[in-house]
């Protein structure tokens, strides 16, 4: 079990580390945006309309993203099994 004077609580810890993870996300998309800009551009210089780029772009990033969001929740609710127990003991009051 883990107790609660040897470990911060769990909001803590999520402050902490959510904001390097969403900037990690938002750097891997813009590195893709910037390699996949003369991919468009070539697409857009045979024709292809802004909406047949636009949809493509939705189906290539779903499917690519499918494996990493299944991951992504299977592991969220393994998690969420293993700290519940221990919730009491990170959130219980000092009196």
């Amino acid at each position: 079990m883990i107790s609660a004077r040897r470990s911060p609580p769990l909001f803590v810890m999520v402050a902490l580390v959510l904001p390097d993870c969403v900037q990690y996300v938002a750097n891997l998309l813009l590195a893709q945006g910037a390699a996949r800009q003369r991919e468009l551009a070539i697409r857009a210089a045979m024709g292809a309309s802004r909406g047949r780029m636009t949809g493509n772009y939705w189906r290539r990033a779903c499917s690519a993203r499918w494996p990493e969001a299944r991951w992504a929740l299977l592991i969220g609710a393994w998690l969420m099994n293993l700290l519940t127990p221990s919730w009491p003991l990170i959130f219980r009051s000092r009196d």
